[in-house]
């Protein structure tokens, strides 16, 4: 096997908690044997990687209080 297929990815994302959770871990759509869901999973990696800088400033933010 050379990454994950449906069934593997499936179990990987529900032990993480979730697709962000998964993604976050590092799971990358390279990483993935069907063509399908690395094509999705690559629009959730790019809009994960432009989203997370802004989650990690409003926890900044939110600590300052």
């Amino acid at each position: 096997m050379s990454g994950y297929d449906r069934e593997l990815l499936a179990y990987k994302v529900q032990w993480e908690g979730g697709v962000t959770a998964t993604l976050e871990y590092g799971i990358r759509s390279e990483d993935i044997d069907d063509p399908e869901l690395a094509l999705l999973w690559r629009r959730a990696e790019t809009l994960w990687n432009e989203l997370r800088p802004i989650i990690v400033e409003i926890q900044r933010e939110l600590q300052k209080r």
